[in-house]
């Protein structure tokens, strides 16, 4: 590894910390109020530190990414968006709480560099998994993303006040000013959600074009924004009333969750971290949860059948019973159950085994070693799959 190399992880690695740790400031510091290690302050904003909890994910996966890959364009656009978010943050517990104060001029880069950063966001969504080049739709739409973020950009400098604060902009343009309030807070703005709707649609097209690898990468992505989407569903309906306890502790980490699942989809996702097959994860979970329903219902059955046929005084003998009942069934039914369930969602493990049952049936009555040597190579190419594959044996084969 030369030192140019080292130089650019040794930057990317200390621009995460700095971005994480501004990002973690406000979270710590609430933390360390709630254990009496620092006093309340009026510029303390529970509400505030979870901000920077939800953003977390991305520049940590980020740098992830471009340790591994240094050209990656998702790595550096989730490295991008959490660096714009940590500058918003750190604007805002500096120059807005308890209230606005400060220079003016202090307070736009905030506000420039959030706008920002929720079009890195949407940026981030357009590259996934393989950047721009491969698809002429993230192509078209990554360069009206950058045009949007000029535009956007250009009102906020000239628009009458700053957004965040409400303050009046020095730098204003009274020609401008029905333009910039027209697309920044009327329905000119509907343009952003527009291209949300457009980036999802070539998402999807490009999900049902793409096989193999592209394919199980699309199934994390796809993950991740169901867990987003169920956070933030659940978000919407949570009864929180006037429970100030309830509204900023579970409210707050739903909040923080959605965000965060989409970054690490898709670190998983553009890593292609073999160890995490989602195939095999989704078995293993469904397996499971459908063995515990299948065995909880065994428990009751044989209990209610069982009250119903013995005294009452025999109630520890009918629950010995039940449990008995329960664990003999549990090596069956789980490999009952995971057999049905890896022919949906894991299908390479239930093709290998039928391979390997169909080579032990085979090589039963066979003793030419020619053909053993031959089946088990073929074999292992298909289920093992490796690189290479010999077989060594005392005397040669002929």
């Amino acid at each position: 590894m030369g030192e140019r190399e080292i130089f650019r992880r040794a930057a990317i690695a200390g621009t995460t910390l700095v971005v994480t740790g501004v990002l973690l400031s406000g979270f710590f510091r609430n933390v360390a109020i709630e254990l009496g290690f620092a006093a309340v302050s009026k510029s303390t904003s529970l509400a505030d530190s979870w901000w920077g909890v939800a953003w977390v994910g991305f520049p940590v996966v980020g740098m992830m990414i471009l340790l591994h890959r240094r050209a990656n364009t998702v790595g550096r656009l989730l490295l991008f968006t959490g660096t714009c978010m940590a500058m918003t943050t750190a604007t805002h517990d500096i120059l807005l709480h308890p209230m606005p104060r400060g220079p003016v001029l202090l307070e736009m880069p905030g506000m420039l560099v959030g706008a920002l950063g929720w079009i890195g966001l949407i940026g981030v969504v357009v590259a996934f998994p393989s950047g721009f080049r491969d698809s002429r739709g993230a192509r078209v739409l990554s360069r009206l993303l950058c045009a949007l973020a000029v535009w956007i950009t250009f009102l906020n400098l000239v628009g009458p006040r700053l957004i965040d604060s409400g303050r009046s902009n020095p730098l204003r343009l009274e020609v401008l000013e029905g333009v910039s309030t027209w697309f920044i807070e009327g329905p000119g703005f509907l343009v952003v959600p527009t291209l949300v709707l457009a980036t999802l649609i070539n998402q999807t097209l490009r999900w049902r074009r793409s096989t193999g690898i592209v394919r199980l990468q699309y199934r994390w992505f796809i993950a991740g924004v169901v867990v987003a989407l169920a956070a933030i569903a659940t978000l919407e309906l949570l009864p929180t009333g006037d429970d100030e306890n309830l509204k900023f502790g579970l409210v707050n980490l739903l909040w923080a969750l959605p965000m965060n699942a989409i970054a690490v989809s898709i670190g998983i996702a553009v890593s292609r971290y073999r160890l995490y097959e989602l195939d095999r994860l989704v078995s293993r979970t469904v397996s499971y949860a459908l063995v515990s329903l299948t065995l909880i219902a065994v428990y009751v059955g044989v209990i209610a059948l069982a009250s119903s046929l013995l005294p009452q005084t025999a109630d520890g003998l009918v629950v010995a019973m039940a449990t008995l009942t329960a664990a003999a069934l549990f090596r069956p039914v789980l490999t009952r159950i995971q057999g049905l369930v890896d022919r949906r969602f894991n299908r390479q493990r239930y093709d290998a085994h039928m391979v390997l049952e169909e080579f032990a049936n085979r090589m039963r009555h066979q003793v030419q070693p020619v053909v053993v040597s031959r089946e088990l190579v073929t074999t292992l190419e298909q289920t093992v799959r490796p690189r290479a594959v010999g077989v060594w044996t005392r005397e040669p084969v002929t």
